[in-house]
């Protein structure tokens, strides 16, 4: 099922994939092996590559050393020639010598074992030294065996050694082993060299997708949607590439869009970014002020609510890649928000928190003139009437002009609205909506007035 879906992501969509990492280069060159990468899809959590080239057999058979972040269970080879038929593949680990010097006392000793060393150690209070032939070292327990000339034997943990003296010339490349993953490949003719293809999901490289929102004036912003690309796993050099929007480990199959992402060079351990899609867009910008039913305002003084700024587009989905969150920059290219983004179905638009609207104020001056005795019921609860006499004042401090909706929520009935838009709230029984729209140039000021009669519960007898 994994073969046939990775040559069907082949041939439907371009798909890339997986490339070998030559720990072992010096051994491929002697077998006249030349396996390069071509082309790689990138998965939000891997990669699949596609590498081809001339593999050398001897015997009919080969070995081609593999990089170890490969899957191996997704490995699919094909023969690029109808002269011969690839028998079988099986994957085994090996190790080569590591080209790294020396890193401490252990790998000093090991390196150069069987040779005549004198070794200058702490004994007790004093120190010592002692010149032999190492024949054992125990790097697990942190401990030489060293045979003197004597006869004498000598364990010394490598904790007390100071200096160690080699006699003629010393090795100083580390005994450790770089394991690998080598894949054996059989085929069914005695041919020295085939052309041969291999596709194959790796880790250690994926992607994200990114958006931004630029807003570049009054009535447009730019929407731009970019890749991150993450790459722990080899240097890639002017490789085709495409995206894939989904999780090929954890999904199993292709599930998303993909996208053509040109050529690719990225070294290992770097971070890159592409661009992908740039949308123009028109918006309209407004501010909101919702005020609570709850809100405590009615001690007759000033108080202040805030203002969200908001902008709206006029389109009922996404282009491109749907991303999980947009970074909104201002027009002077500064962060202002990290926001969600989705369609409203309701009603057709694009809706975009920036925060705080800081220069347009609006403030409420609420004030109690009577309160009745007389206990009315709402549901099973009982409430007194309390008549409130209202002030909204607004002021634009900016130096733009501001289109902003005050919606005022409260529990009771509405005497006066000063031509508001008066709304029932069927969630919440008794609440009613006062909602005004108001238009503002830079550095004006706008007062309305409203009365309201608010329902109070009722003390308990």
């Amino acid at each position: 099922m994994i073969k046939q879906l990775m040559r069907l992501m082949l041939t439907r969509l371009s798909c890339f994939a997986a490339m070998l990492l030559v720990f072992g280069a010096n051994a491929l060159q002697a077998q006249g092996t030349t396996f390069s990468p071509f082309k790689i899809t990138l998965f939000e959590d891997a990669a699949q590559i596609a590498s081809k080239g001339i593999v050398n057999f001897k015997d009919q058979k080969a070995d081609i050393p593999m990089s170890l972040s490969l899957v191996p269970e997704t490995i699919d080879l094909v023969a690029g020639t109808s002269e011969t038929k690839l028998v079988y593949f099986k994957l085994r680990e090996d190790s080569i010598p590591s080209k790294l010097s020396v890193g401490n006392w252990g790998e000093v000793l090991q390196a150069n074992m069987g040779k005549r060393i004198t070794i200058v150690y702490d004994a007790g209070m004093e120190v010592d030294e002692v010149t032999g032939e190492a024949k054992v070292v125990n790097t697990e327990s942190g401990m030489l065996l060293l045979k003197g000339g004597d006869e004498s034997q000598y364990f010394i943990p490598f904790a007390e050694i100071k200096q160690v003296i080699i006699l003629g010339q010393a090795n100083f490349q580390s005994p450790k082993k770089v394991p690998f993953m080598v894949m054996e490949l059989g085929i069914d003719k005695d041919l020295p060299y085939v052309p041969m293809e291999m596709f194959s999901i790796h880790k250690g490289i994926s992607w994200v997708p990114v958006g931004r929102i630029r807003i570049i004036g009054t009535e447009k912003v730019l929407l731009q949607q970019t890749a991150v690309i993450q790459n722990d796993l080899a240097d890639l050099n002017d490789i085709e590439a495409e995206l894939c929007a989904s999780e090929i480990l954890t999904e199993g199959h292709l599930n998303g869009e993909v996208l053509p992402a040109g050529k690719l060079s990225i070294k290992k351990g770097e971070r890159q970014s592409m661009s992908l899609k740039e949308t123009e867009l028109q918006y309209s910008a407004a501010y909101q002020c919702t005020i609570p039913w709850n809100a405590q305002v009615t001690d007759g003084g000033l108080h202040r609510f805030p203002v969200q700024n908001i902008i709206r587009f006029n389109v009922t989905s996404l282009p491109g890649l749907q991303c999980e969150s947009y970074h909104v920059l201002d027009e002077n290219n500064r962060q202002i928000a990290q926001i969600p983004l989705t369609p409203n179905p309701s009603n057709g638009q694009l809706e975009l928190l920036l925060g705080e609207e800081k220069m347009v104020h609006v403030n409420v001056l609420e004030t109690i003139v009577k309160k009745s005795n007389k206990v009315e019921q709402i549901g099973e609860l009982s409430y007194n009437r309390v008549s409130i006499q209202a002030k909204l004042l607004l002021f634009n401090a900016g130096q733009k002009f501001a289109q902003i909706q005050v919606q005022r929520d409260i529990r009771g009935e509405v005497v006066a609205s000063d031509k508001a838009k008066v709304e029932e709230k069927p969630e919440e029984p008794g609440v009613k909506s006062l909602i005004w729209k108001f238009s503002l140039e830079k550095g004006s000021k706008k007062e309305v007035v409203y009365q309201y009669d608010a329902f109070v519960p009722a003390p308990e007898k």
